[in-house]
């Protein structure tokens, strides 16, 4: 009597598993998502950047400024980087402001 175990002639190869397509197409060029910012007065004159990167994270103020949605940034302006990566600025940006001398003191006297 042959071993259950054994191949036989004909069996099917079972396939490897294979993961599902992402939901939404990835740009091959992009990187992992950044979730850091550092500041190097070589780079950037010193203004705190995305990590691994030369982007101050105050150019996604100003490019907010004129319009722009954080999908159109990614698609138009820097198509290396992920929604997740300017919304991380953003929110650093917001907390860098808040933790501003005088911050909390100017907005209660400009309210």
């Amino acid at each position: 009597m042959s071993d259950p175990k054994e191949k036989k002639k004909g069996d099917p190869t079972p396939l490897p598993m294979v993961s599902p397509p992402p939901a939404e197409p990835r740009n091959p060029e992009r990187r992992p998502a950044v979730r850091q910012v550092r500041m190097n007065p070589k780079v950037a004159r010193g203004l705190p950047c995305l990590d691994g990167t030369q982007i101050p994270v105050t150019v996604f103020l100003e490019l907010f400024k004129k319009g722009y949605t954080v999908d159109r940034i990614v698609a138009e302006c820097y198509p290396e980087l992920s929604r997740e990566d300017v919304l991380f600025a953003l929110d650093f940006v917001i907390d860098w402001v808040r933790r501003a001398p005088g911050y909390l003191s100017n907005l209660v006297d400009n309210g």
